[in-house]
C-alpha cells in the first residue's frame, strides 16, 4: 500500500516537473503572452494531463515572480515593469562585475575565443530575422552567465539564477519583427562588436578594467531594452 502511494506520489511529482518546465519555457520565450490568461482545463487538455499537476506547477511559477494567481479571476503571466527592469539591472551590475574579479583567471582562451565565434555567427543570420534574434539571446546570455559560472563566488551564480526568466522575457519582447531589416542588422552588428570587445578585455585579465567595462555594457544593454521593449 504504501509502495502503490510513493508509485503515485513519484508520477504525479514527474508530471507536474514536466508541465512547470513546458509552461515556464513558453513564458521565458514569449510564446506565452504577458498579462495572458492560463486556463487549467485548457492547459490539462494541450498538455494531455490532469489539472492538478496544472495547478502544481502554476503554484511553482507563482512563487517564482512568473505568474499571478487571484481567487475568482485565475492564473495570469506576471508583467514585467520598467521598474522591474531597472531592478534586473541593478542586481546584474554588481554581481557580475563582482563575478569577474575571479573568472579573469579560470576562464581559457579556448573558450573565449568559442564565445568570440559564437557571437560573429550571428551575423550570418541576416536572412532569418526572428531566428537570428532568438539565437543572440541564447549566445548573450551564455556568455554573461559563462562569466559567473568560473567565479569563485557560488552564490553568484544563485543570485543570478533567479533572475534568468525574466531577463529571457524581456529579450523576447524586445525583438520588433516590424523594424526594418536594415536596422535590426546595426543593433545586432553594435551588440557583437561589443561582446568582442568584452571578450579581448577578459583576456588580458585586467580586473579593473573588465569590471568597468561591463558596468557600461549593462548599461547600453538597459538603456537598448527600454528603447526597444513596447511592455515597457
Amino acid at each position: 500500500m504504501i509502495q502503490k502511494e510513493r508509485n503515485h506520489a513519484g508520477r504525479s511529482g514527474t508530471l507536474m516537473k514536466s508541465v512547470y518546465h513546458s509552461l515556464k519555457e513558453d513564458i521565458c520565450n514569449g510564446v506565452i503572452k504577458t498579462g495572458e490568461l492560463l486556463s487549467e482545463a485548457q492547459l490539462a487538455e494541450r498538455l494531455s494531463v490532469s489539472r492538478t499537476p496544472v495547478r502544481e506547477a502554476l503554484a511553482a511559477l507563482e512563487n517564482e515572480g512568473l505568474v499571478d494567481i487571484r481567487r475568482g479571476i485565475g492564473a495570469s503571466v506576471k508583467p514585467i515593469t520598467a521598474g522591474d527592469l531597472l531592478h534586473i539591472y541593478e542586481l546584474r551590475k554588481v554581481l557580475e562585475p563582482m563575478a569577474a574579479k575571479t573568472a579573469v583567471y579560470h576562464l581559457t582562451n579556448a573558450e573565449l575565443e568559442h564565445s568570440r565565434k559564437q557571437f560573429l555567427s550571428l551575423l550570418k543570420l541576416r536572412e532569418s530575422p526572428q531566428v537570428q534574434a532568438a539565437r543572440h539571446a541564447d549566445v548573450d546570455w551564455r556568455f554573461h552567465m559563462l562569466i559567473v559560472h568560473r567565479s569563485e563566488n557560488d552564490y553568484i551564480e544563485r543570485m543570478m539564477n533567479l533572475i534568468i526568466p525574466n531577463v529571457r522575457r524581456i529579450q523576447a519582447m524586445s525583438y520588433r519583427p516590424e523594424e526594418p531589416a536594415e536596422s535590426q542588422s546595426l543593433v545586432l552588428e553594435d551588440s557583437v562588436q561589443r561582446h568582442i570587445q568584452l571578450i579581448n578585455i577578459l583576456k588580458e585579465k585586467d580586473v579593473p578594467k573588465i569590471q568597468k567595462e561591463l558596468i557600461s555594457h549593462l548599461d547600453w544593454s538597459l538603456a537598448d531594452f527600454l528603447a526597444s521593449s513596447p511592455l515597457l
